[in-house]
């Protein structure tokens, strides 16, 4: 009878253990941006993670700002939007916080509802980008926490390791950061030289309080591991793109250069403008999606096409000839890199931060120098000119992207880390 007990027992201590090693997590994302407030691809790429969790059967929620007018609950599928704090109209923001200086003040009242401040022990708290909430959020909520770098923002005061000249920054110093600091809109802040110092040591004692670190590229992961000393509790997981979404298209004549970005100098627009301007005639046509109409001066057979619909960006990839991202800052894995290349399209990408991980050179697309426009010229004209080079780039991009940037890879790396942390 004892034995038998015992035996009783054991049966259900491993029927405990097989539930609760297959009790799936909860994530709460916190991002300062989400659909339909988005600004670039990290915003995307959330969007795609928290369903793909969800449809694994993960609690997901995110919390992010509430802007004027904006209702405080919504659902994305089965994610759960809360919208948080008190904040301006998201266009004025736009037009005051011009995507780069975090400085721009704002009324936030803390997080809402309460239950955000302390999670089940199955809940992983997920931050992303921390602009507008800043990255002293990441206190303020107990349990096990998780933080994906798409920027340099713990680091920089422009998020982006770019002089205010455009030249890349190697890394935080007292003058640099103070000049970069004070170039921002005109605050008492903005002018106290030693603000960046000590924001940056509470930022880097933030992040190693951390459970874990998560770089979307390996360029990343190696300036974590130089600026924070060490590479523990770093995880290397790339974004992913929705292979199913983003497919190839009909073979076009090779006269359509696409171009996907923010209207920023940082994104390359006004050297793309400049490559075109070199480029002999008759050239084939730019689009390019983001700048506005207007916006900038641009040369006939450059569109503008302005912002686009979700639901029509991936019939103007399947229609181009080539991607050019001439990216002016080191972007650590971009979205659009992901998603021309499922689309099965020739990528020319800048030479900078993680892109050479995703664009490999002469098999995929082209990465070349972001500040040498006549590599670029001559790039496109060998893209448009030849047919056969369109197609086994476009078919090697379209492979890379399955073996290397799936979504559902993503996924499951992502509920692996979740998993490991709350078990």
């Amino acid at each position: 009878m004892r034995e038998s007990g015992v035996m009783h027992m054991n049966n259900r201590r491993r029927n405990t253990d097989a539930s609760a090693s297959e009790r799936k997590p909860n994530v709460v994302f916190f991002n300062d941006f989400f659909a339909p407030y988005s600004v670039g691809g990290a915003e995307r790429f959330l969007g795609l993670l928290a369903q793909g969790l969800a449809h694994e059967g993960v609690k997901s929620t995110v919390v992010t700002p509430r802007y004027s007018g904006s209702p405080r609950m919504a659902n994305l599928g089965s994610v759960q939007v809360f919208r948080v704090g008190t904040y301006p109209d998201f266009k004025q923001f736009l037009r005051a916080g011009s995507g780069t200086s975090p400085r721009l003040r704002v009324r936030h009242r803390g997080l809402e509802p309460a239950q955000f401040e302390r999670g089940a022990p199955e809940t992983v708290f997920h931050f992303h980008n921390l602009w507008r909430f800043s990255t002293s959020l990441i206190q303020h909520v107990r349990g096990k926490k998780v933080m994906t770098l798409h920027d340099y923002g713990p680091f920089c005061t422009r998020r982006v390791m770019v002089r205010v000249s455009g030249r890349l920054c190697p890394g935080p110093t007292f003058i640099q950061c103070a000049l970069c600091h004070a170039s921002g809109p005109t605050t008492l802040g903005s002018l106290n030289p030693i603000k960046p110092q000590v924001w940056y040591s509470n930022n880097k004692r933030i992040l190693t309080s951390l459970d874990s670190i998560i770089a979307p590229s390996l360029y990343m992961k190696r300036f974590l591991r130089k600026h924070l000393g060490s590479e523990d509790r770093i995880e290397l997981i790339y974004n992913g793109v929705d292979t199913q979404r983003f497919t190839p298209g009909i073979q076009t004549d090779g006269r359509r250069i696409l171009f996907v970005g923010r209207p920023s100098p940082l994104k390359g627009v006004q050297f793309l403008i400049n490559v075109y301007r070199r480029l002999p005639s008759p050239r084939p046509t730019l689009l390019m999606v983001g700048p506005a109409p207007g916006s900038v001066p641009a040369p006939e057979g450059v569109k503008l096409l302005g912002t686009v619909s979700d639901e029509s960006l991936p019939g103007l990839y399947q229609n181009a000839t080539c991607l050019v991202a001439p990216s002016q800052w080191p972007e650590n894995c971009s979205m659009v890199l992901l998603e021309a290349m499922s689309s099965g399209l020739p990528v020319l990408a800048s030479n900078l931060g993680g892109n050479p991980e995703i664009v490999e050179h002469g098999v995929t697309g082209f990465v070349l120098p972001h500040n040498m426009p006549d590599s670029w010229v001559d790039s496109i004209l060998l893209l448009t000119q030849s047919e056969d080079l369109r197609v086994r780039m476009g078919e090697a991009g379209r492979t890379r992207a399955l073996r290397r940037f799936s979504l559902t890879d993503c996924v499951t790396k992502h509920l692996r880390l979740y998993s490991r942390l709350v078990g």
